[in-house]
Protein backbone atom coordinates (compact mmCIF):
# COMPACT_ATOMS: atom_id res chain seq x y z
CA UNK A 1 0.00 0.00 0.00
CA UNK A 2 2.84 2.40 0.82
CA UNK A 3 4.45 1.80 -2.56
CA UNK A 4 1.14 2.50 -4.30
CA UNK A 5 0.76 5.76 -2.37
CA UNK A 6 4.28 6.82 -3.32
CA UNK A 7 3.68 6.01 -7.00
CA UNK A 8 0.43 7.98 -7.03
CA UNK A 9 2.10 10.92 -5.25
CA UNK A 10 4.95 10.95 -7.77
CA UNK A 11 2.47 10.81 -10.66
CA UNK A 12 0.49 13.72 -9.22
CA UNK A 13 3.62 15.82 -8.73
CA UNK A 14 4.67 15.15 -12.34
CA UNK A 15 1.16 16.01 -13.54
CA UNK A 16 1.19 19.33 -11.66
CA UNK A 17 4.62 20.16 -13.07
CA UNK A 18 3.51 19.27 -16.57
CA UNK A 19 0.40 21.39 -16.11
CA UNK A 20 2.48 24.43 -15.19
CA UNK A 21 4.82 23.76 -18.09
CA UNK A 22 1.95 23.48 -20.59
CA UNK A 23 0.23 26.52 -19.08
CA UNK A 24 2.82 28.79 -20.74
CA UNK A 25 1.54 27.85 -24.21
CA UNK A 26 -2.05 26.70 -23.64
CA UNK A 27 -3.63 28.10 -20.48
CA UNK A 28 -6.80 26.03 -20.64
CA UNK A 29 -4.98 22.67 -20.99
CA UNK A 30 -2.54 23.59 -18.23
CA UNK A 31 -5.36 24.44 -15.86
CA UNK A 32 -7.07 21.15 -16.72
CA UNK A 33 -3.95 19.10 -15.86
CA UNK A 34 -3.44 20.98 -12.61
CA UNK A 35 -7.12 20.56 -11.70
CA UNK A 36 -7.05 16.83 -12.40
CA UNK A 37 -3.97 16.49 -10.21
CA UNK A 38 -5.57 18.39 -7.32
CA UNK A 39 -8.78 16.34 -7.59
CA UNK A 40 -6.64 13.18 -7.55
CA UNK A 41 -5.00 14.33 -4.33
CA UNK A 42 -8.38 14.93 -2.70
CA UNK A 43 -10.34 11.91 -3.90
CA UNK A 44 -7.67 9.23 -4.41
CA UNK A 45 -4.47 9.95 -2.49
CA UNK A 46 -5.90 11.26 0.79
CA UNK A 47 -8.38 8.37 1.34
CA UNK A 48 -5.67 5.81 0.55
CA UNK A 49 -3.31 7.55 2.97
CA UNK A 50 -5.93 7.61 5.74
CA UNK A 51 -6.80 3.95 5.26
CA UNK A 52 -3.13 3.03 5.36
CA UNK A 53 -2.41 5.06 8.51
CA UNK A 54 -5.46 3.96 10.52
CA UNK A 55 -5.44 0.29 9.63
CA UNK A 56 -5.03 -2.00 12.68
CA UNK A 57 -5.24 0.86 15.18
CA UNK A 58 -7.34 0.93 18.32
CA UNK A 59 -9.36 4.05 17.62
CA UNK A 60 -11.46 3.64 20.78
CA UNK A 61 -8.40 4.54 22.85
CA UNK A 62 -8.52 8.05 21.36
CA UNK A 63 -12.13 8.70 22.42
CA UNK A 64 -12.68 10.42 25.77
CA UNK A 65 -15.26 8.61 27.84
CA UNK A 66 -16.54 10.06 31.06
CA UNK A 67 -16.01 7.56 33.90
CA UNK A 68 -18.87 8.68 36.16
CA UNK A 69 -22.06 8.08 34.17
CA UNK A 70 -24.37 7.98 37.22
CA UNK A 71 -24.72 11.80 37.29
CA UNK A 72 -26.59 11.93 33.99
Amino acid sequence: MKVLIKIILLTIIVLIGYGYYIKETDIQKGDAYIGIAIMSIVFILMPLFLVDRYRNKKLKSFIYKHEDESQE
